[in-house]
């Protein structure tokens, strides 16, 4: 898990170049908790995305404005139901290296139009995958850095849940599409496994996802780089491969 990496101080989410958005949920109320920085501790307003690698939220108030969370950092995910209030999901999440904090976070997600259990259960298939994928995951190569601010607001079609990979992603009246200009693209690949095979990296001549930049410009996103020692990050070129990970459970 980092934080404040994978939004765009503008407005809008980061995701990186083969992501995919499986659900984008606003309206939630979002509790962080961190047992070695309780002052990053906030309960906030905000939306969620669950992609193909990882949960993103987005917190309109506190320090934390993006908090993201790789599949397989995430543990012991549960869905709430009490008698009274929304429905929410709880869980615990560890950090990457360079991830903005130590220690455990604690993290509660509340769903004030429905929608927790169709979320969890599209959450732990994504997990389940990300976890059977990474026995063959390979880091994306060392690339050399690019402009931050080439950053690309993709067509949806570059970044929704098509095609049979994600036949397990659910419908609900809470789910729909993010705002207009909302999501952004890194060249960057993922680097860490997730639901779904990634796709070809282009490679280090052909860093440029296939679609044009838009003719506007957007803000600077705090995530602009890539390297082995902040895997979590975006694109410069690292001294040395990203560590193995770990062997991790699935959610």
């Amino acid at each position: 898990m980092s934080i404040n990496k994978a939004h765009a101080t503008g407005g809008g989410v980061v995701l990186f170049y083969g992501e995919r958005l499986l659900i984008f949920y606003d309206g939630c109320e979002i509790q962080l908790k961190f047992d070695n920085q309780p002052q990053l501790s906030t309960t906030s307003k905000g939306s969620v995305f669950l992609t193909s690698h990882r949960t993103i939220c987005l917190c309109k108030s506190g320090q934390v404005h993006s908090m993201s969370m790789p599949l397989l950092n995430m543990k012991q995910v549960e869905v709430k139901q009490p008698i009274f209030g929304a429905n929410r999901i709880e869980g615990k999440a560890t950090p990457e290296p360079d991830g903005g904090f130590t220690g455990m976070a604690h993290f509660s997600v509340t769903f004030n139009k429905g929608g927790a259990i169709e979320f969890a259960q599209c959450l732990l298939e994504a997990g389940r995958r990300a976890n059977a994928n990474r026995h063959g995951f390979q880091a994306p190569p060392p690339y050399s850095a690019y402009d931050p601010t080439q950053l690309y607001c993709p067509p949806p079609a570059q970044y929704a849940a098509e095609g049979p990979n994600y036949g397990f992603v659910p419908c609900h009246d809470a789910f729909g599409p993010p705002p207009p200009n909302y999501v952004y693209m890194t060249p960057a690949p993922p680097p860490y496994p997730g639901a779904a095979p990634p796709p070809p990296y282009p490679g280090p001549q052909q860093q440029q996802p296939p679609y044009p930049p838009q003719q506007q410009s957007y803000p600077p996103v705090q995530s602009a780089y890539y390297s082995g020692a902040a895997p979590h990050q975006a694109a410069a070129t690292p001294s040395a491969p990203p560590p193995a990970y770990e062997e991790k459970q699935p959610l």
